[in-house]
């Protein structure tokens, strides 16, 4: 450990000011600053310092720190700047370690260690300390510098991963401050004199990862803009000149392990090891580090794994092309990754090298293992990726790669399309397998809008298979004959846990069917036994979906339950797709259970986010129509315009005569809402007739709508009639929510035209929100508690 001089390079550019700004306000004591090596913590650290004036001591820690005893003696070294007594102490042991007594000195000369106000101690390349990182964390930097601390100072620990403190004396920030934003993007651009807009600026970001050096070097190239945006999808032309000048301070053995290492997606000690035959991986990845090459490391189950950011990635792929033998070299590599993958169970890895040997069967073998967890995950981006690595000539030169490509086409709603895929196939599956394709084609018959009792009737015949297999004689695995049985196993567990899976799934479908009749009773029940099935096996992620299925049949009565099991899939710690419809739905249950509408918003967008993440146009689209009924409630009507022409431009893109429909009468419901009676007629008149007879709801939800208008286009009494009609069949077979809606929007229009049955609706919502408690609400209908 030796202490630095460092300062704000004359060439910096103002980014992360966010970052800054959090820094200056934070109280703690302790601040945990990690995100890739080159992102900018360091340069932020001193554009910090440069603006508070505060005093910064930066720590260059080595690789002979990660042992305790050198990290004490040194870190004693460098306290001795500030006591003279200390300085003394440590020339009297004639260069032997103090580290058995580091606590003790600590606590007899603290008071003599004199530090001048707001010091900051600054901790670099803390990689160096390895599996002691955690012992330094909570036997050193904690007790010295945390609230109970012996000094008044602060301390700043730079890192590359995440780390859990166990106090609350540290603040964290990660890889999100310190990656580039668009709008950031954008100034930086101006800045070189470049103007962006912000949809480019997003392409940027996405390329780039948000890493600031490509972003600046994107902007020294004086390429046209469009040239260097193709480019982006090559790369890494604009880092060329660095990289070279790199690899040429190495020498050829580190030239030719940093090349091999470019062939792997990732790579654990033990990866390096087993593929490439290299003794000491720590050596060799602080090497590659101390060369200037960004190596990101990442926890995965405990086991520590590294990668190089794809820009890197890219240009060592090339630069081993251009080796005379590389092309052998780099198949040898995806050889022997294929084999330690598959030997560990990560087919995720195993199929990336199965991809580049053009080993097909292996690829439908591995995407089958891993495809559901990664659209789950919210990859959609790496699927994509992957099929076009595959090639979509090839899928059909695998059963399972076939089935793959037919359940991931089903998954973002290309319902037809990935039906067509399965059957396909369907009669050359195995058992198992035919089993979840028959399961997707009847999600994709869902998604086509097949009536309900079709979809009940085949769910129940896939339930009796499913029991026929499960009371079938258990299979004898002859490895020798089918090998890839072993593959399977580590996979799906064992056929107990397929079967739990397949019947989790199933009974959490015939739930969403008997919901959509309205049967919540019969909903109930086979939610519940899908969270039993699914518990079993601990498949969380699907179990929490039916917890917040069971949540949306309180939530269709109005009972306060609701929000609870909408929380419990919120606090899940990882994103997957039912969290995202839970976020929507609480945002539900703060409109209207306590109209809140700010509160609401929240939700609605962060529900929209995580929607965009996974492709879900569908729930994309429910996000985008609360918002605008939010704004036209407020009557924000540039916002209002804005959302009904994002909604209509999705909507039109489904071609699904329902959906559009379904928009015509809410876009008429809004335009009346905000007084805009011609145009509410234009949208009404484009409404489908026919296909709104189809469905009862529909046809209700028109009748509703219609009778609006023609109150506010004159014709009070025939509009009150249908208004009346749609209320009667809401009260009977409506959601709580979709009731009080109703109560609300009538009571609204006939407050504006001083209608004396506005009262007749008030007393309506009255005994209706206070049944159920929700006193807040009254307020809407001009109600005092």
């Amino acid at each position: 450990m030796r202490k630095i001089e460092l300062k704000l390079p004359e060439s910096y550019i103002p980014v992360f000011k966010n970052t800054i700004e959090e820094l200056k306000k934070t109280s703690s004591k302790i601040i945990y600053l990690y995100s890739p090596p080159g992102y900018g913590k360091t340069t932020t650290l001193l554009k910090f310092f440069q603006e508070t004036g505060y005093n910064p001591v930066f720590l260059q820690l080595e690789e002979r720190d990660k042992n305790m005893d050198v990290f004490k003696d040194s870190f004693l070294e460098i306290l001795s700047e500030f006591s003279g007594r200390l300085k003394e102490i440590i020339s009297l042991t004639n260069g032997k370690t103090l580290s058995a007594s580091f606590s003790r000195i600590i606590e007899q000369e603290c008071n003599n260690i004199v530090l001048p106000d707001n010091t900051y101690f600054i901790f670099l390349d803390t990689y160096h300390l390895m599996e002691n990182f955690s012992k330094v964390m909570q036997e050193i930097i904690i007790p010295l510098f945390g609230s109970m601390g012996k000094f008044n100072a602060n301390v700043v620990i730079e890192a590359n991963l995440p780390y859990e403190f166990e106090t609350t004396d540290a603040i964290i920030m990660g890889t999100e401050f310190f990656s580039l934003t668009p709008v950031e993007i954008v100034k930086i651009g101006d800045l070189y004199g470049e103007q962006l807009h912000i949809e480019t600026a997003s392409l940027i970001a996405e390329k780039t990862e948000g890493w600031l050096l490509p972003v600046i070097l994107f902007f020294k190239d004086k390429r046209d803009i469009e040239v260097k945006l193709r480019t982006l999808k090559e790369w890494p032309e604009l880092l060329q000149s660095l990289l070279e000048d790199n690899f040429k301070n190495m020498n050829d053995e580190e030239k030719l392990i940093l090349l091999a290492l470019g062939q792997l997606k990732e790579f654990s000690y033990g990866a390096i090891k087993w593929i490439l035959g290299y003794d000491f991986p720590e050596r060799i990845i602080n090497s590659i580090k101390d060369k200037g090459f960004v190596v990101i490391e990442e926890k995965k189950k405990g086991v520590l794994n590294f990668r190089f950011h794809r820009l890197l990635k890219s240009w060592l792929e090339k630069k081993m092309q251009k080796l005379p033998m590389g092309m052998e070299i780099s198949l040898r590599i995806h050889a022997g990754g294929v084999e330690y993958f598959e030997s560990v169970g990560d087919f995720e890895n195993a199929l990336y090298h199965a991809i580049r040997l053009r080993d097909y069967v292996r690829v439908g073998k591995y995407f089958k293992a891993v495809v559901i967890d990664l659209f789950n995950e919210g990859r959609i981006s790496e699927i994509e990726t992957f099929f076009e690595e595959i090639g979509l000539e090839n899928i059909s030169l695998s059963y399972d790669l076939t089935l793959c490509y037919g359940m991931c086409l089903i998954l973002i709603e290309k319902y037809q399309d990935g039906l067509k895929h399965i059957e396909k196939v369907l009669e050359n599956l195995d058992i198992e397998d035919r089993l979840q394709a028959e399961y997707y084609l009847l999600l994709s018959k869902q998604g086509l809008g097949v009536e309900d009792d079709i979809l009940i009737k085949e769910a129940d015949s896939l339930l009796n298979r499913l029991k026929k297999y499960e009371e079938s004689p258990p299979e004898k695995l002859d490895f020798e004959k089918d090998p890839w049985r072993i593959v399977k196993r580590k996979v799906i567990k064992s056929p107990e846990y397929f079967i739990s899976l397949m019947y989790g799934r199933v009974y959490n479908m015939l739930g969403n069917l008997y919901f959509s009749k309205r049967k919540m009773t019969e909903a109930r029940d086979f939610f519940e036994k899908s969270v039993e099935c699914l518990k079993k096996i601990g498949d969380d992620r699907r179990m929490l979906t039916s917890i917040h299925n069971i949540g949306n049949i309180e939530l269709f009565y109005g009972n306060k339950e609701a929000m609870e099991y909408y929380n419990d899939v919120v606090n899940y710690p990882v994103d997957f797709p039912a969290k995202a419809i839970s976020l929507n739905n609480i945002g539900v249950c703060y409109e209207i259970f306590e109209g809140n509408l700010d509160k609401a918003e929240e939700y609605y967008k962060k529900a929209l986010e995580l929607n965009k993440i996974f492709s879900r146009k569908d729930r994309i689209i429910t996000n985008i129509a609360n918002l605008l009924y939010i704004y036209a409630k407020k009557k924000e009507e540039e916002k209002v315009n804005e959302y009904l022409g994002k909604l209509e431009s999705l909507i039109k893109e489904t071609q699904n005569p329902r959906l559009i429909n379904s928009y015509y009468i809410g876009e008429t419901e809004v335009l009346i809402e905000l007084g805009r009676f011609d145009k509410a007629k234009e949208s009404f008149n484009k409404i489908n007739e026919i296909e709104i007879l189809k469905h009862e709801q529909d046809k209700y939800y028109k009748i509703y709508i219609e009778g609006k208008l023609k109150y506010v286009l004159g014709y009070p009494e025939e509009g009150k009639e249908l208004i009346e009609e749609s209320l009667k069949w809401a009260m009977k077979n409506s959601s709580f929510t979709d009731k009080i809606e109703k109560l609300y929007f009538i009571y609204k229009l006939y407050k504006r035209f001083d209608d004396k049955d506005m009262y007749i609706i008030r007393d309506m919502a009255d005994k209706l929100v206070r049944n159920k408690g929700y006193l807040k609400r009254l307020k809407d209908f001009d109600i005092k508690d």
